[in-house]
């Protein structure tokens, strides 16, 4: 034991000179011990706190929503509109004030997400009650440029993700309205296609900021728009072998971009074009057995491919 003591001592001694040589507070080693050594009880409440945060959220809005859904036709407009604007407004400005108060951080995201739900609902029966005529197509532009506004600019003052998730989500919305309303609907591969390219470059520039958890849903919906759309725009077309081309640029934008989701999708993408590209061309055709064996060849060679490219993205993330 004395030994033990000894050494407990020397290894006290040498930690007050380091902290004297570096000018380290007790303060200061005392927070690194705690992180270091991590702080079950204070994790257990965070944890906590995050899960009461979302459930208290799900159930005041499923509790709207109920009671919304079953007096329904018993409310006066009114009614209707304090229960979704006015209910809308009010979880907003509770966002902006819990937004002050760290306690509080947990239950900002419920209530934005409530606020962004129930304020759209609200100025669609608000323009239906008292707008007189008009195109359904211009009440949706300016329900969801409202929002637009409203999300992004708090957003832009605020920095956090869930304003950057709801205003980009209105941002899609309104630019599809528009675009549908510019081309019609004889064009909705143009359409789609651009929304996806739009899409992917918000996943791009969310990838390369604090709000990157929300580059995979941008990736994921982006690249199926484009995909789609680009598909529709050459199918039956002298260009459609282009496609091909396309699905493996999507594949090395997704090794630039170092994403597993954008790999993924557009990896399936190409794997599907190269069996409905055979079946369409090859049917019947003698050599098609062996066709079946060379696309089942080229699977293999890309899967490995795709497994080692996964490999290097997931390696690049862990040393930056």
């Amino acid at each position: 034991m004395t030994k033990k003591n000894d050494q407990k001592q020397k290894a006290l001694e040498q930690i007050a000179d380091l902290a004297e040589q570096h000018k380290i507070s007790i303060g200061e080693i005392e927070k690194l011990l705690k992180e270091s050594g991590g702080d079950t009880t204070d994790d257990k409440s965070k944890i906590l706190q995050t899960l009461f945060s979302y459930l208290g959220g799900l159930f005041i809005f499923a509790g709207i929503a109920v009671y919304t859904a079953m007096k329904w036709d018993d409310m006066n407009l009114a009614m209707q509109l304090i229960i979704t604007l006015g209910v809308g407004l009010a979880a907003y400005i509770q966002a902006l004030v819990f937004l002050k108060d760290n306690k509080f951080d947990k239950a900002v995201t419920p209530m934005f997400l409530i606020a962004a739900l129930l304020q759209p609902t609200g100025l669609f029966i608000l323009l239906d009650a008292y707008a007189s005529g008009g195109d359904e197509i211009h009440a949706i532009l300016l329900v969801t440029g409202v929002m637009t506004l409203q999300q992004g600019g708090t957003f832009w003052a605020k920095r956090r993700t869930v304003l950057a998730f709801t205003a980009l989500t209105f941002l899609t919305l309104f630019t599809a309205t528009f675009l549908y309303n510019t081309f019609n609907e004889r064009h909705e591969d143009v359409i789609c296609l651009m929304i996806g390219v739009g899409l992917i470059a918000a996943g791009y520039v969310l990838g390369k900021s604090q709000h990157r958890v929300l580059a995979p849903f941008a990736y994921f919906f982006g690249s199926l728009c484009a995909l789609w759309g680009s598909f529709e725009i050459l199918d039956n077309t002298p260009a459609e072998i282009l496609y091909l081309g396309i699905t493996a640029g999507l594949i090395y934008l997704s090794t630039v971009a170092k994403s597993r989701t954008l790999l993924f999708i557009s990896s399936i993408a190409m794997l599907c074009y190269i069996g409905y590209f055979s079946t369409e061309n090859f049917p019947n055709a003698v050599g098609w057995p062996l066709t079946l064996i060379v696309m089942g060849c080229i699977m293999l060679g890309l899967g490995a491919y795709i497994f080692k490219l996964s490999g290097n993205i997931k390696k690049t993330d862990q040393t930056e």
